[in-house]
């Protein structure tokens, strides 16, 4: 499936709002390309997902978050409809050389009082010594973020599970 079909469906069954990249399909923002370009040059081996490219390029991030804020999709992207991938306050690439591109942050509230809360986090690996891919990396509320592990082979693989679980990841088991 193309990104534009992934997208139309991201907005559909996820609810996400999308960006609008320096190559929107109808609202272009060129003024968005610098900080694009200047992100694929800090980080080239994300070129070897053409997917992921031309998601950035297209629509440059996706937000999603439901009305009582319990479960929240960020893509990361540029242009502000979601956190800025190259903001220096952002988390950009961990100390194993893992670039996080989105988070899935879910949360249960009972009586105003958070009772539970888990996220996955999807990354690709930028050392060059791992397979190309996404990987995740899970942690609840009271586990820490587990270390990440190969997840699926492309950014459109990993949007297409998204949209098949209209953007609620189960809850990770850990040990």
């Amino acid at each position: 499936m193309h990104v534009d079909d992934l997208v139309e469906l991201l907005e559909t069954e996820v609810g996400a709002i999308t960006g609008q990249g320096p190559k929107h399909p109808t609202h272009p923002n060129p003024e968005l390309q610098e900080a694009l370009d200047e992100f694929i040059q800090a980080y080239p081996s994300i070129l070897e997902d053409e997917g992921y490219i031309c998601f950035l390029k297209k629509y440059a991030g996706a937000y999603a978050e439901n009305a009582d804020a319990t479960r929240i999709v960020d893509v990361f992207g540029f242009g502000g409809t979601a956190t800025d991938i190259a903001d220096p306050e952002a988390l950009q690439v961990d100390e194993n050389g893992y670039l996080v591109f989105a988070q899935c942050i879910y949360s249960e509230i009972a009586d105003g009082k958070l009772v539970d809360s888990y996220e996955h986090d999807f990354a690709f690996s930028v050392t060059g010594d791992r397979p190309k891919g996404v990987y995740r990396a899970s942690s609840t509320l009271r586990d820490p973020r587990q270390t990440f592990s190969f997840y699926v082979g492309d950014f459109c693989q990993w949007l297409q599970k998204l949209i098949e679980v209209r953007g609620r990841f189960e809850r990770p088991r850990l040990v």
